[in-house]
């Protein structure tokens, strides 16, 4: 998507936008596996996250200046990204929490990327009309992540509790 945006006759800083926030999730869903042991060096990682937290902000705040209106789906993965982007960036500060969460931090972002993917099959191609292209995947899939998520971290939990 990033690379088509900025071709001749192609130009579309939405859909840049659009893949700033899926490769955010496939670089820094790839990049959780290295959160399993001790990491030392947040570098890359901050600047990944910044970048989305920018990038998100500017996808919120960009449409209603130029247009003077909202764009809903720039709002909404805006939004995403941006909370996604601060809660990377509060979990560096804690690496023993971060060492805990990396299994699901990797799926859950990696589903998201794969997600984002369908979704830009769906858009393209149509098959669902206007909104509902934009947002079915993304519901769907935080089903599927959710799921996930929380059958990944019940043995994190049950590790966790208090023996009797």
């Amino acid at each position: 998507a990033m690379v088509v945006s900025i071709l001749p006759g192609h130009q579309s800083p939405f859909f840049f936008a659009i893949g700033i926030f899926s490769g955010y999730l496939a670089l820094s869903g790839n990049r959780a596996i290295r959160f399993k042991k001790k990491v030392k060096n947040f570098k890359t990682d901050r600047w990944i996250s910044g970048i989305m937290a920018v990038s998100g902000a500017l996808m919120i705040i960009t449409p209603p200046i130029i247009t003077g209106s909202i764009n809903t789906i720039l709002t909404v993965f805006g939004g995403t990204g941006l909370f996604f982007a601060i809660r990377d960036l509060l979990l560096f500060r804690n690496p023993s929490k971060l060492r805990k969460q990396w299994q699901q931090l990797h799926l859950g972002k990696m589903s998201g990327a794969y997600i984002a993917a369908v979704t830009a099959f769906v858009v393209v191609n149509e098959t669902l009309p206007g909104l509902y292209a934009w947002f079915v995947p993304g519901l769907v899939g935080s089903v599927y992540i959710a799921y996930w998520t929380r059958k990944v971290s019940r043995p994190l939990m049950r590790k966790s509790l208090p023996l009797k």
